[in-house]
């Protein structure tokens, strides 16, 4: 099944370059877009998918509104992660899948289009980048890159910018690339130390969740484990970069740098 959902990310990239990435839709929050790339990506897919495993329920970021009770083989498909991106010509962008079997994640696979990178773990078998093995950094926060989103919505982006100023003040520096696929992914091969983000959905985080995890990270939420159709927050990293990410949540908030 590995082979087959490598070739698929790498052939559907192709299918990206073919279609014009005009905007058809918009999710709610401000550049939450659906482009015309993000509807053929996910059909080609669908495609694909449903050919070999015509009885595997697909569940889709465009097309898929919930999921079926007794679904024991899940496929979980990002079409395009960075669509905003995409739209104005910057160049992080990727395709994701995930398979999941008695609700585990057994399979995930991500394609970076622009750095044709390839990146895909198998439960138990360890992380690759176009066949190298990676492994997440070792390093905590202080003088590292760390990644935090941009939420869409403005209460999530408040939410979100209390954590931001803490982790600054810990000394990281602090870059988001509008994907969160293409920032799990540099988490897994140790370019940052951590990633923080919230309302992401299981399209965007359940091929990394396993990539991160395989290649050593750790992935959670403030909570505890993150269970892909059920969370809030997103938190992945080194050990020691997440602990000490989780040990700022007990510090006085800041004051926000822009007020409701």
């Amino acid at each position: 099944m590995i082979d087959f959902v490598k070739k698929l990310v790498i052939d559907a990239s192709k299918e990206f370059f073919k279609t014009k990435k005009t905007i058809i839709g918009q999710k709610g929050g401000g550049g939450n877009w659906v482009s015309k790339t993000d509807v053929a990506l996910e059909k080609y897919l669908i495609n694909k998918i449903k050919t070999k495993y015509p009885k595997d329920f697909i569940f889709a970021e465009e097309t898929t509104s919930s999921l079926l009770p007794n679904s024991n083989r899940i496929w979980i498909i990002d079409p395009l992660d960075g669509t905003t991106n995409a739209v104005e010509g910057i160049n992080h962008c990727a395709i994701s899948i995930a398979f999941m079997k008695d609700n585990e994640i057994l399979i995930g696979v991500a394609y970076d289009i622009f750095e044709k990178k390839l990146y895909w773990a198998e439960k138990g078998r360890g992380a690759f980048v176009n066949g190298k093995r990676i492994k997440v950094s070792n390093k905590g926060l202080n003088d590292s890159i760390v990644f935090i989103g941009s939420p869409y919505l403005h209460s999530d982006f408040l939410e979100t910018e209390k954590h931001r100023v803490k982790v600054h003040k810990a000394g990281a520096r602090i870059e988001t690339l509008g994907s969160a696929v293409v920032m799990g992914v540099l988490i897994a091969q140790g370019s940052a130390s951590l990633y923080f983000e919230t309302a992401l959905k299981p399209w965007d985080v359940s091929a990394i969740k396993l990539i991160i995890e395989e290649a050593g990270g750790v992935v959670r939420d403030f909570d505890g484990e993150v269970d892909v159709f059920d969370f809030n927050e997103f938190i992945c990293g080194s050990e020691k970069a997440v602990k000490e990410f989780l040990s700022l949540l007990t510090l006085p908030n800041p004051k926000p740098l822009f007020q409701t």
